[in-house]
Parts: C-alpha cells; structure tokens; sequence
C-alpha cells in the first residue's frame, strides 16, 4: 500500500515546488486570463498550470521504473498527452485557433490511441471499436475542457476519478494503472491548493484537455 502511495507523494511534492516558478514565468511572459463579465476573477489570473501538473505526473510514473519505450502503453499514453499539452500551451499562449484542439489535436491522439490497438474492444467488427474509441477520446476530453469554468472544479473531478482509478487498480492488481492513477491524483491535490478559490493560477485549457485526455484513456 505505501508503495502504491509513492508516485502520489512525489508527484505532490513536484507540484507543490513547481508551480510557483511557472507561475512567476508565466506572469512576465504575459500569458494571463483575463476578467470579463462572463468570469468570476476580477484581476488577471495566470494560465498554463498545466506544466507544473504535467512535470509532476511524469515524475511519479517514472518513479516507478517504467521504462516507456519497453512498456508500449505507457509510452503511448505519454506521446498523445504531450502531444495535447504542448498544442493546449500553445492556444493558451495565442498562438493557436482554439479549434486546433477540438478538430487537430484531440482526433490525433484518439487516432495514436487507435493506431496502436490500445481503444476499445467492445464489439466484433474492429470499425465499431476504433469509432467508439475516437468519439470516447474526443467527446470526454472536449467535455472536461468546458467543465473548466470555476475555481478547482475539474481539478477536484480529476481527484476524486484518479482515487476511483487507483482503487480499481490496486483490487485488480494492475500495477501500471495503479501508479499512472496514483501520479496524476498527487498532482491533482497538490495543484489544487493554488487552484481554490481565489484561484492563484489556472490550468488553462492546456490542462483540462491533458486532464480530461489521461482519464478517458485509464
């Protein structure tokens, strides 16, 4: 049990230290989320959490010892989510249409899912698993980036469905799920002390869709 709890302290313990750098970076680089009457923040808010999540969530899964390029699933769950990350920075930061992610970035990463056999296998015709597969990937992940709209709440989600995960995967004896859920729910709880409201950083939609991406494909 105190091994399946260590990815989780480590990935707290990278978040925690972490972002208040990123924050401080992403205040002088200027990329802010800024009021409108349509958002309860009444002052610029940074954006771009989603790094120092990340940074954590990488170092407790290879606190494991989990060599992505000899565990196929691993690395290919890591290529798709980098690959969100890095495209949900860039829209965060101006450089992207937001559309990008919702007709680029989500499909291809269903699609690296899909490629390498590891969607669903729920029906005998392999077309009906690699459909419901992209429309799993992309519909849960476009919706966990709108339920991005209030202070800590899909933070606090991606908490409460990484616990679910990593009970699951401790019951069924899962090794690899047990240390992916436990990394991402230290990096959730750790997050979320900056993420309460009055928030002192965001996500950003770089996190959500990372966020939403790893619990649709666990």
């Amino acid at each position: 049990m105190i091994l399946n709890l260590a990815p989780l302290l480590l990935a707290f313990v990278i978040v925690f230290s972490f972002t208040p750098v990123v924050k401080k970076v992403v205040v002088r680089l200027g990329v802010l989320d800024h009021p409108d009457p349509r958002k309860i923040h009444s002052t610029p808010v940074p954006l771009l959490g989603s790094i120092g999540v990340y940074l954590g969530f990488l170092a407790g899964v290879f606190l494991a010892g989990f060599d992505p390029f000899s565990h196929r699933e691993l690395f290919i769950l890591l290529l798709a989510a980098t690959l969100l990350l890095v495209v949900g920075v860039l829209d965060d930061a101006g450089f992207l249409h937001p559309q990008v992610k919702l007709m680029g970035a989500m499909p291809v990463a269903g699609l690296i899912l899909i490629y390498f056999d590891l969607g669903l296998n729920l029906f005998p015709l392999r077309f009906f698993n690699y459909f419901f597969t992209l429309l799993w990937v992309v519909g849960i992940t476009a919706a966990y980036n709108l339920l991005d709209g209030m202070d800590g709440l899909s933070t606090g989600v991606c908490l409460i469905a990484s616990l679910f995960y990593l009970a699951f995967g401790i019951v069924t004896g899962d090794l690899l799920l047990v240390w992916i859920a436990s990394s991402l729910a230290g990096a959730c709880l750790a997050f979320l002390i900056f993420n309460f409201h009055p928030a002192k950083i965001f996500l950003g939609d770089s996190g959500a869709i990372l966020l939403g991406f790893l619990l649709a494909s666990m």
